[in-house]
This record gives C-alpha cells, sequence and structure tokens, in this order.
C-alpha cells in the first residue's frame, strides 16, 4: 500500500513516521519550500535562534513529550514567574492583584461547572467568551486580566470565541495542577524538531506541491498539484489548514457538513515577532521575560533558543490587524516594552515580524471555534471522504495545540491501517 502524506506540519510527519513504522510506503508532499508547516525555527550559521511559529507544550501534552523522550532528548522547561502591567502597575501571575484573583478564580469555578454540565450555562450558542467574562468579573482590572489571559490561550479576542467551543476545550483543563499551561519547549525549536524527524524517514518531501485537486476511483487517489505534476496513491492524508482545504477541488466532492464546518471554523489573527537585544536585560532585573501588557505589546516572552537574547512578542486578535497600520510596528512594540522596562530602548538590536493571518499556506495562527458554531459541527472534518484521511489540530480534541496535531496523526493512520 502506498499513502500520499499531503502537509509536513507535526501532523503530516508523524503520521508519516507512524505508517513508516507499520511498513507502509509514504509519498510526502509540501507547498512550502521547509517542513514543519505552522512550526518555523528562525537560525543563522551559529543555529537555531528562535520559534517565529508554534512553539509551547503544556505539561499534559503527553504525546508531544513522549515523541521528544523517543528521540532521545529533554524538553526545555519553562523557567521564573510571569508578570503582568496594567495601568502601570505590576504585578506576578501566582500574586494578582485581589480583584483580579477574585475575578480569575470565579472564571475558573464557573468555567468548570459549565464544561462539565454545558446544559446548566445560561447562555445561548449565540454567545462568546467575552460575555462569560463580562458577566462573570467584578472589577475593570480583572476583566482586562482575563481579556489578556485567555486572548493569549486561544490567539484571538474573546469576542471572536464561542463560548460553548470554548467550554468544549476546556474540559481539558479541568483538574490541571498550577503551573501545567505552557511548562515546556521542544528541545532545539519547534520547527527544527520535527524536520529531524522527518529526515529519518525514508520517504523524501517534495517541496512546493501547492495541492489543487483530490480526484478517487475505485481503488486509487490522484493528487494534482500547482504546475502539473500528479501522484496516485492507494489512500491519503491531508494535513493541511481547513482554509486552505477550501481552495481543493475534491472528487467526490466533500459532504456538506464538512464544508459548512471548514466555512464556520475560525482561524487565529497572530502576528509573532522576534526582538534581539544586546543584552539579556530582563535577566539582569531578575525577570525572565515573560508579561502580559495592557498594550499592542500584549505578551512576551524570553525566546531564545540560543545564547542569543531574544524577547518574542505575541500580538492577537483586532490588535495585531492595528499594529500593521502603524508606521513602524517593530517600533511601537519596543518603545511600549520600554515604558516599562527602559533598557529595552537602548539594548534593542533588530527584529523580526511575521503575521499569521496573511500566511498562503495556514491564513491563520491555529484553529478556534466561533460564536453560533456548535462543537459537535466540527467532529465532521475528522470523518474520512472514502480513501482520503484528513489530521491536523483543526480535526482534534486538543483544538489548536501541536498536541492535537499529534492526536489527529495517530487517528488518522489507525483509519488507514484498518
Amino acid at each position: 500500500m502506498k499513502v500520499a502524506v499531503v502537509g509536513l506540519g507535526p501532523a503530516g510527519i508523524y503520521a508519516a513516521t507512524l505508517l513508516e513504522g507499520a511498513g507502509v510506503e509514504v509519498e510526502l508532499f509540501e507547498a512550502l519550500s521547509r517542513p514543519g508547516g505552522r512550526l518555523w525555527t528562525i537560525a543563522d550559521e551559529s543555529g537555531p535562534l528562535y520559534d517565529l511559529g508554534g512553539e509551547w507544550i503544556d505539561a499534559d501534552h503527553a504525546r508531544c513529550l513522549a515523541l521528544i523522550e523517543k528521540q532521545n532528548q529533554l524538553p526545555r522547561k519553562t523557567c521564573g514567574e510571569s508578570l503582568v502591567c496594567y495601568k502601570g502597575e505590576i504585578a506576578s501571575e501566582r500574586n494578582l492583584w485581589p480583584d483580579a484573583a477574585r475575578d480569575a478564580q470565579r472564571i475558573e469555578s464557573l468555567a468548570a461547572e459549565y464544561a462539565n454540565s454545558p446544559a446548566s450555562a445560561p447562555y445561548s450558542i449565540d454567545s462568546s467568551l467575552a460575555r462569560f467574562l463580562n458577566d462573570t468579573c467584578s472589577s475593570e482590572r480583572g476583566r482586562w486580566y482575563a481579556e489578556a489571559y485567555y486572548r493569549s490561550d486561544e490567539g484571538e479576542d474573546t469576542s471572536k470565541i464561542g463560548l460553548f467551543g470554548w467550554l468544549s476545550g476546556f474540559v481539558n483543563y479541568v483538574g490541571r495542577e498550577e503551573g501545567t499551561l505552557s511548562a515546556y519547549r521542544f528541545p532545539g525549536g519547534a520547527g527544527d524538531f520535527f524536520g529531524s524527524i522527518l529526515n529519518t524517514l525514508e520517504a523524501k518531501p517534495r517541496y512546493h506541491s501547492v495541492l489543487q485537486s483530490v480526484k478517487q476511483s475505485n481503488n486509487t487517489v490522484t493528487l494534482s498539484f500547482e504546475g502539473g505534476f500528479e501522484s496516485v496513491a492507494d489512500r491519503a492524508i491531508i494535513t493541511i489548514p481547513p482554509k486552505c482545504l477550501l481552495n481543493v477541488a475534491f472528487s467526490p466532492a466533500l459532504r456538506e457538513e464538512q464544508l459548512n464546518a471548514l466555512h464556520a471554523i475560525g482561524m487565529s489573527r497572530i502576528v509573532k515577532l522576534a526582538l534581539c537585544f544586546d543584552s539579556p536585560f530582563w535577566e539582569e532585573m531578575g525577570w525572565n521575560g515573560s508579561m502580559l501588557f495592557d498594550s499592542f505589546a500584549q505578551q512576551t516572552w524570553h525566546g531564545s533558543l540560543s545564547d542569543k537574547p531574544v524577547l518574542m512578542a505575541y500580538i492577537c486578535g483586532d490588535d495585531s490587524r492595528r499594529i500593521l497600520q502603524r508606521q513602524d510596528p517593530i517600533e511601537s512594540v519596543v518603545n511600549e516594552i520600554a515604558n516599562v522596562f527602559p533598557r529595552a530602548k537602548t539594548s534593542f538590536l533588530h527584529a523580526r515580524l511575521y503575521d499569521w493571518a496573511t500566511h498562503p499556506f495556514s491564513l491563520g495562527g491555529f484553529s478556534h471555534i466561533p460564536p453560533s458554531v456548535s462543537p459537535q459541527t466540527l467532529t465532521s472534518l475528522r470523518d474520512p471522504n472514502g480513501r482520503v484521511c484528513f489530521a491536523g489540530e483543526h480535526t482534534a480534541e486538543w483544538l489548536g495545540f501541536i498536541e492535537g496535531a499529534l492526536e489527529s496523526a495517530e487517528r488518522s493512520v489507525a483509519e488507514v491501517l484498518s
């Protein structure tokens, strides 16, 4: 049996690894000139510098951690305490202002109750996460912190996140120990980690392969790519992001519920910046670099994969569009960080900015479920279409996570082998 795998992000690479391990011949296709998809490790002649794409592993992401262990490596542990800055005041996330702490605790308590029993939530399917936060928070500062925290987790403004979709994912959070969220990163960078796994496979990837159509007969799948190249396989696993799937012609066509789900699913608007400095001024100040800001900077953390000092900045939602309209978006972010830590201005060297929302082969950072969309609507994205199976974080229980990409690879490979 020959299986074509289209899309070499973590889902595609892991699926190919599992297939070859089962003795299956695979063909590998990727639209980009590199592996990793929405994982992208930037390097220079000295080695990896930082991840411009996804990078985080939660402490309960068992598949990610097991895969690292299988490569005889160790994950990079997140160190130090995160800070929050609101109207010039700074607090630690572990020791929030009392009003913000009370609001955060009430959100967690009610969310756990509603996640375990969605019918008990006094909201309609049209409700957003923002409405729930508005109803639950009793202080302005608590509401700001809730927005900053959950916007970071979802990659999008909470007004764009459906409450019931969010609750369906919050089930995975109930009963978590403190410090589970973003506890680890991939050794050597997420993109390079999966690229190194790809290099161990017998099959060699065909890059610059943009999928245009998928046609099935009784026994084969014919994949047609830009430029006229075609591949014929017994089965196919397609892992490309959901909005990009809408650009592919399927014969037989996708079912109506699958098309509806592809149109309905949301993709987060994310801008990520790597800010390079001449010294790790944050460490000299006893700060680990991780902070939530009440400004365009939104969120920072120490993102260096080498001895070169790098702060990452993560800007989501409407602010990610507004910052791009600034005459100099990078200078704007540096100035806002410098308003809190003046050394940022004098230590800054250069930066790299990437807008994932306009990336032609992702059209967003990662998936979410908007208001008015039932979580059950999206389960059809997991269903095979004849001899074609689908994978990717948008098809997983761990929606939006690298862990979800690996979860989906296991499912799709099991479907193929069955």
